[in-house]
């Protein structure tokens, strides 16, 4: 029987200077925190944010400041628990709003890159240890020149034959195929908040998004001066303003796929239709001409 070993781990101790000063918690926050059932993770986590964040700070214009909070790791470490319990708690928290965040840069490693490389690499040197050398000799029927394949006799390459024929499927015209889905944008995934979301666009599609909210707030009571810090934050419903006008975006997009699809079908019926007239046109007159 194998026994699982747990890591426990415990809050550091902070020096005495970091311990002055107070912060202040609302009676309606902290009943949010007791009806939600905290865990002691997500306790300590909001505790230790009030503490090192003490007081809401707005610029002149009235927008949210946001100030430098330690790296994840250290907030680990301070308060006694994993990156990912950090990051999964700091979502809670916001979810609860008792306390709000943003993503300023994000470093990543393309791990899946790694591996397609080293895979790469590992076949590379696993077919040049095992290649086998080419059995293939220069009278190889395939390239023979007296070969069925090459003659030019063969059915394969007679004017006659079926393959060639005009009339043949293999030449017939192409059919008109229907436009691609536009891929350029897709649904939202579970980003932690809207910076991560924009940095997932391309500059077209970031610019593309953004004149679509703007011309959707034009006609608002209250201007927008900075959409983009407009966009970070929840609506009155308490949904993210990005995901719910990105949703908006995604389906003009593909009502605009759709009208596109609709208008080459309607083309290429017409296109048809023509095609036919000019065949009956042209058997009529061959009928005439043989009646003459």
């Amino acid at each position: 029987m194998t026994t699982t070993k747990r890591n426990i781990r415990r809050p550091q101790q902070f020096e005495e200077s970091k311990v002055e000063g107070y912060f202040m918690i609302s009676k309606r926050d902290a009943l949010i925190a007791v009806s939600n059932k905290l865990t002691g993770s997500q306790s300590r986590l909001w505790i230790y944010l009030m503490a090192i964040d003490s007081f809401a700070d707005y610029t002149q214009g009235g927008e949210i400041k946001y100030h430098d909070l330690p790296p994840i790791a250290d907030i680990a470490v301070a308060i006694g628990s994993s990156l990912d319990t950090v990051d999964k708690d700091l979502r809670k928290l916001r979810k609860l709003g008792l306390y709000d965040y943003r993503t300023v840069t994000v470093q990543g490693h393309n791990l899946t890159a790694a591996k397609a490389k080293a895979e790469a690499e590992r076949l590379s040197k696993t077919r040049s240890e095992s290649s086998p050398k080419s059995s293939q000799g220069k009278d190889s029927a395939y390239l023979s020149g007296g070969s069925a394949y090459l003659s030019g006799d063969s059915a394969y390459l007679s004017g006659g034959s079926a393959y060639l024929s005009g009339d043949s499927a293999y030449l017939s015209p192409p059919k008109t195929s229907e436009p691609l889905q536009n891929k350029d944008f897709s649904e939202p995934s579970n980003y932690t908040n809207y910076s991560e979301f924009i940095q997932t666009l391309s500059e077209s599609q970031r610019a593309n998004f953004l004149n679509f909210c703007e011309e959707l707030t034009k006609n608002l009571s209250q201007p927008v001066n900075d959409i983009e810090a407009w966009l970070a934050h929840s609506n009155k419903a308490g949904k993210n303003r990005w995901e719910v006008y990105y949703q908006k975006f995604l389906a003009k997009q593909k009502t605009q796929i759709n009208k596109s699809k609709n208008n080459q079908r309607s083309r290429h019926i017409a296109k048809k239709f023509q095609q036919e007239i000019e065949e009956q046109r042209q058997q009529a007159m061959l009928a005439l001409q043989g009646e003459v």
